[in-house]
């Protein structure tokens, strides 16, 4: 469905009755990349204030990059609705500057930008341990 582009009460009504069916999570597409932050975090906002039977599933988003604009689209849903980031979303999400697996962690010790494409404290992220390994399995 391309959610931008359709007439919202067409989209507050097909939804409903996607969650009448039975769906349990909506993915809430920007199929191409195409929105702006705020008209996204607008339009996840209205669908959970509007859709019949909202509060009884699970909303989800898929941002597509076509003009940059993926990453902050999603944190802006995360600001703007308080949907959580996925842990493994590339840069931002909590696990972007982990490694658990042995080649990466080898890799780290070694050469840090091997497995990294920039350092996380250049977009203001620190490391909970100066190795920035993981032991165990990430969340």
């Amino acid at each position: 469905m391309f959610v931008n582009r359709s007439e919202r009460e067409f989209l507050y009504e097909i939804l409903g009755e996607v969650i009448k069916a039975g769906g349990t999570t909506l993915n809430i597409p920007d199929t191409v990349g195409y929105n702006w932050p705020r008209e996204f975090g607008q339009l996840i906002a209205d669908i959970k204030a509007n859709a019949l039977g909202i509060e009884n599933v699970t909303v989800s988003t898929h941002c597509q990059n076509d003009l940059g604009l993926s990453i902050v689209n999603t944190l802006e849903v995360e600001e703007y609705n308080g949907l959580q980031v996925q842990p493994h979303k590339a840069i931002v999400g909590a696990n972007a500057f982990a490694h658990e697996s042995g080649i990466h962690q080898d890799g780290m010790l070694k050469k840090r930008n091997t497995y990294e494409i920039m350092p996380l404290e250049d977009i203001g992220l620190f490391r909970s341990s100066e190795s920035g390994l993981t032991l165990g399995k990430l969340r």
